[in-house]
């Protein structure tokens, strides 16, 4: 009985947890664009962006060993964590090395860099929260939704740059409201599914199988 409750409540807790930091999360990206201009918006965003990050490591390696939605394969908590992360190394690039004339060139190489890496992790994550089978079908998919959602406008945007007499500017602000508004709609979904699938399975998957 004292092995069987861990098994029970480990899920529930790292879910719950890891969906409330999301929903936090969504709540400050509608807040944010609004504070732009005000000294309210570093806090706010640095607030979003850990809220966000604390939750990726929470679904990574769970609480007390259970509830990683990744099964704690290295890879998948590697990627996760890589991303909960990303945005830190970033800000602190940025503020080490500012921005000028004589480094723009290695500004623009770390903008490729900046993009890349964390994509090339988050596809590596949502494939393997699909393979881990932790979290139950359909909703398994959930991130992969969210990461196709979250990357559609700036593919959308390159679709319209590359097609011939496109106006490119006239598009950027749809797309930047489209952002923003997916900013909003991908924690706050993600955040929804962790937190119900907390309360509607007492008995989720134990992250060791036959332990």
């Amino acid at each position: 009985m004292t092995d069987a409750a861990p098994a029970r409540t480990g899920p529930r807790q790292a879910w719950t947890i890891g969906g409330i930091l999301l929903l936090v999360c969504a709540g400050l990206s509608v807040v944010e664009p609004a504070l732009m201009f005000t000294a309210l918006f570093t806090p706010v965003s640095w607030a979003r962006t850990l809220a966000f990050s604390a939750a990726l490591v929470v679904f990574a390696v769970g609480i007390r060993g259970r509830g990683s939605v990744v099964d704690r394969r290295p890879l998948g908590v590697s990627a996760l964590v890589l991303l909960a992360l990303w945005p830190l190394v970033d800000a602190v690039v940025y503020a080490l090395v500012p921005p000028t004339m004589d480094s723009l060139e290695s500004y623009q190489v770390w903008g490729y860099v900046s993009l890349l890496v964390p994509l090339a992790a988050a596809i590596v994550a949502v494939v393997l929260i699909a393979r881990a089978g932790v979290v139950p079908h359909p909703w398994r998919w959930a991130p992969l939704w969210a990461l196709g959602a979250a990357i559609a406008p700036q593919l959308i945007l390159q679709a319209v740059a590359a097609s011939p007499g496109a106006d490119v500017q006239g598009m950027a602000a749809p797309m930047v409201g489209l952002g923003q508004l997916i900013a909003v709609a991908v924690p706050l979904g993600l955040g929804l599914c962790a937190v119900l699938l907390a309360r509607s399975r007492p008995t989720a998957v134990q992250v060791y199988p036959g332990s």
